[in-house]
């Protein structure tokens, strides 16, 4: 996987998380994932066809979810995961890989987005056949991260 495919996924992240939910990230030390690996329990994962094709996949606990939901919804307090909870973070996922795609189409990559799916389970586990994934943890807080899991080709 070229560098070039994930820097414009972490950079929308930056950007959006700052703009959305006035939080300035900071960028973890990124690694490899191959196979079958698990993952927090609350994933958003997106779909990229075209030109460039796989699956970007921000995930994070539920504690991180309900803060960044709860930022997104102009402070409500939430406790728990309702369908407006798992909507704000579905449209998160989907504004940041919408921004991702854009700069990737500058870049002369032609690219279409699925529809985000929100995942919410324990002990969820990937499995990304023939793909490297590279996992880059994007930190709100010490407390707080989302995982950015980016495995294209």
């Amino acid at each position: 996987m070229k560098i070039e495919y994930i820097n414009p996924f972490l950079m929308a992240c930056a950007d959006v998380v700052n703009q959305m939910c006035q939080i300035n990230i900071e960028r973890g030390k990124p690694f490899i994932k191959k196979g079958t690996f698990p993952i927090e329990s609350v994933a958003v994962s997106v779909g990229i066809a075209g030109e460039v094709k796989g699956e970007v996949l921000y995930c994070m606990n539920k504690e991180t979810a309900f803060h960044v939901a709860s930022l997104l919804m102009c402070g409500m307090e939430v406790i728990e995961f309702h369908d407006l909870c798992k909507s704000a973070i579905s449209e998160l996922g989907n504004i940041i890989t919408g921004h991702a795609s854009i700069e990737l189409s500058k870049m002369g990559h032609n690219i279409d987005i699925t529809p985000p799916k929100v995942l919410v389970g324990q002990e969820i586990q990937v499995f990304m056949p023939n793909a490297v994934t590279i996992c880059v943890p994007m930190k709100l807080t010490d407390r707080y991260v989302i995982d950015i899991n980016v495995s294209l080709k």
